[in-house]
């Protein structure tokens, strides 16, 4: 008997593996399906296979060069158009005068086709459908029949049309007969056209149940958990030419340390380092390296892939010849395609789809497929998701954001954006999205981020998130009064994200949207308030944002002394901080007015909290008043800072350059003292602060800096007799921050050097 092999399919449900290969030619245990449909064609006397071809269908013709497979002669019909199941075979078997078996090429299966062919030949059909029956038949045509005689079809129907549980397989054996009601060069199907027609012509159309094995791999899914059946004995077939009834396939040698669960293949010219797990039902191809401290877990690993060390890979695909560099983790139902690379510590997570060919840069958090070019992520950096605006921050993402952060609110999330449309449009789909959770939103338009954390404190918001846009887009969230979030909170909002895990509000409880646009009046007002008595400079505010602009230039212009020399206050880009710059004094740094405002509070007897990073210069102000100084963390990982933390909020000077250029301005007034007076008060100190790029793992770097200075809360000092730098990583990995302080003036560059020097070295041996 001969056997039409169907193979045409695009496998778009397994894409990205079938981007690179059809559907038939994937994988399984390192041999493609269509091998494991021949092995059952062959063992069922069936000497003769068509395949119908369309998609990719070259790559299955090249495979098979000498055209046979097991003494099985194999020929090749190719459909230039869409035929239909059953177009397909007329144009394989026009002028066929026996009967013949149609089978899929990209399904497993074991059934017994002798008893099939057997009873087909016994009741004299006109047409057998091979049916199975399954749990839910919903994703299939079911079949119904009376004395196996089939009476009615249902294509796969939902639940109240489930008349049955006995699904279609596609495995057909048919006579000529049929082969007369199907049109040439038409695209015609079998169970929508073809045995709907022979009922009506009341042609003999039997069902032949089969108790075998039987998966579609129609997903991956299903692709993965066929290969653990595989494992399991679950399927009749041959691994590797011998028949298997269960238990692991390992044909590499394992290096001793090595820890190998149950129900595994490992393929030949497998490397592994040092203490490598590989978990159960995890398949590893041909040619695989895998380095030390690698944990994979029920994944299916192709062939010619490179793994990295300290590579997590939990219930993935990774298709054959890429490579995924240190660090790197790859969470459940990913999919990597054929030749990507996967830079160090990139997050891929769960459900993300790789295609083939793709370069994710290291540091990477990939939230969302990527199909195009070689960027399509997101970042994920200081204070949230950076991108490039509309390919990887989306107003999809601002929304799946939103609700994230919505879930995570108690009081309420104020929002606001920078003055480009982007921004706005993402501004809204993020208010959605936080209002989806049912939780309350105070939309405050396009304003500065400065005014957005007055305005959340207004409102009593314990979040606030900041959209700016252009080229690139940066989400920004903050917890209540500017301050970054915990780790603990972070945890949280990377769970709602990345795993759905978000609240989801019924349709009467969606959060309010409040819309307060007056905000900017307020904030003026606030530092009027806060500069009474006219000064003894001409105040002139520098900064790049028109609201901040005019409200910190509005209330000078009421203190202002047009007669006196020029002082200027220069805010940061996001206006959180500022500096001075006088001609008695030069220019005067963040750190340095902090310091005076620091002053201010410990004379009016209270204590104080600065960042981490801060110089440890303020520790001797405290001590000059017998005051306690506070530290808070960047990312705090647990509650030892939470009384620096609240203390924070009572100083916005902290987190607002306007606010803090007025602090220092009215207190100079009020003491009528100069800027050059008011900085004799402090101590001598010199900052400075750098980022360095580093190859390798920066955990590796800080451990072996750690070596030669000492353990800082959040970080590592090194110290030496002219002063300290402070080092700590940024998200992305990518580098190290210093925050250095020296004791005596223009030390602090030359420490900044000193140590870029030491960590360059080691980058170079890392």
């Amino acid at each position: 008997m001969k056997a039409v092999i169907m193979a045409g399919g695009s496998g778009t449900r397994l894409r990205p593996l079938t981007c690179s290969i059809p559907k038939p030619l994937a994988p399984l245990c390192t041999k493609p399906v269509v091998e494991f449909i021949l092995d059952l064609l062959n063992k069922h006397k069936i000497n003769e296979g068509i395949f119908t071809l369309m998609y990719k269908g070259s790559s299955i013709e090249k495979y098979f060069p000498d055209y046979q497979y097991k003494g099985i002669d194999l020929t090749f019909t190719y459909e230039r158009e869409p035929l239909g199941t059953a177009g397909c075979v007329k144009q394989a078997m026009n002028n066929e005068l026996e009967d013949f078996l149609v089978i899929s090429g990209d399904a497993m299966c074991d059934f017994d086709l002798t008893s099939a062919i057997e009873f087909h030949k016994k009741h004299n059909a006109d047409a057998t459908i091979i049916t199975k029956k399954v749990d839910d038949p919903r994703e299939y045509g079911i079949i119904n029949s009376q004395n196996s005689r089939v009476v009615g079809f249902s294509e796969k129907p939902d639940f109240s049309g489930c008349f049955s549980d006995s699904a279609n397989t596609g495995i057909y054996i048919l006579s000529p007969k049929v082969l007369s009601l199907i049109e040439e060069n038409k695209q015609i199907d079998f169970s929508n056209d073809i045995f709907p027609l022979m009922l009506e012509k009341n042609m003999k159309l039997y069902a032949f149940e089969c108790e075998g094995y039987w998966c579609d791999i129609g997903d991956f899914k299903s692709y993965k958990q066929c290969q653990v059946d595989m494992l399991e004995g679950k399927v009749d077939c041959e691994i590797d030419g011998k028949k298997f009834t269960g238990s692991s396939v390992i044909k590499s040698h394992i290096p001793s340390g090595v820890t190998i669960g149950k129900d595994v293949y490992i393929g030949t010219n497998v490397k592994m380092g040092e203490n490598v797990h590989v978990g159960s039902n995890s398949i590893i191809g041909n040619n695989v390296t895998i380095e030390r401290e690698t944990k994979i877990q029920g994944s299916v690993i192709l062939d010619g892939v490179n793994i990295a060390d300290n590579v997590t890979i939990n219930s993935a695909v990774i298709c054959a010849n890429s490579h995924l560099k240190s660090g790197s983790c790859v969470y459940e139902d990913c999919v990597v395609g054929e030749d990507c690379i996967i830079g160090e510590n990139v997050v891929l997570n769960s459900g993300v789809r790789v295609w083939q060919g793709k370069f994710i840069p290291k540091g990477t958090t990939v939230m969302q497929d990527v199909k195009y070019g070689a960027k399509g992520s997101i970042r994920v950096v200081e204070n949230g998701l950076y991108g490039a605006t509309n390919i990887e921050i989306t107003p999809q993402i601002s929304a799946l954001f939103g609700m994230g952060a919505g879930s995570l609110s108690q009081t309420g999330i104020a929002v606001s954006c920078s003055s480009d449309n982007s921004s706005k449009a993402m501004l809204y789909s993020l208010a959605g999205g936080i209002s989806a959770t049912g939780t309350r939103v105070f939309n405050m338009g396009q304003m500065p981020l400065p005014m957005l954390i007055y305005g959340a404190r207004l409102a009593g918001c314990d979040l606030l998130i900041y959209i700016t846009g252009g080229i690139n887009s940066k989400i920004h969230i903050f917890s209540s009064g500017g301050l970054e979030l915990t780790r603990k909170q972070e945890r949280k909002l990377e769970s709602c994200i990345l795993r759905g895990e978000y609240s989801k509000a019924s349709w009467l409880e969606f959060g309010e949207i409040k819309s307060d646009y007056g905000i900017a009046d307020y904030y003026t007002s606030m530092l009027k308030r806060q500069l009474r008595k006219i000064t003894q400079y001409n105040l002139i505010a520098i900064t790049q944002d028109k609201k901040l602009g005019m409200a910190l230039n509005t209330a000078f212009s009421r203190v202002s002394d047009l007669s006196c020399s020029d002082m200027e206050i220069i805010l940061s880009d996001n206006g959180t901080k500022c500096t001075l710059k006088h001609s008695s004094v030069g220019n005067v740094s963040w750190e340095q007015l902090v310091m005076i405002a620091l002053y201010e509070t410990f004379e009016n007897g209270h204590n104080a909290s600065v960042p981490n990073y801060f110089p440890t210069a303020a520790e001797q102000l405290a001590k000059k008043f017998s005051k306690k100084l506070y530290r808070f963390y960047v990312n705090s990982t647990g509650n030892e800072d939470s009384i620096a933390r609240e203390m924070a909020l009572s100083q916005p000077y902290l987190f607002d350059g306007a606010v803090l250029a007025v602090c220092v301005i009215s207190y100079l007034t009020k003491k009528k003292i100069s800027i050059k007076d008011a900085l004799s008060l402090i101590p001598e100190f010199e900052s400075a602060q750098r980022f360095v790029k580093i190859n390798g793992s920066s955990p590796m770097i800080l451990r072996k800096l750690r070596e030669r200075s000492k353990q800082y809360k959040e970080g590592i000092v090194i110290e030496n007799t002219q002063g300290r730098v402070l080092l700590k990583a940024n998200k992305l990995g990518s580098g190290l921050i210093m925050y250095a302080e020296g004791y005596a003036a223009e030390t602090a560059k030359g420490l900044c050097d000193d140590v870029e020097k030491i960590i360059s070295e080691l980058s170079l041996d890392n």
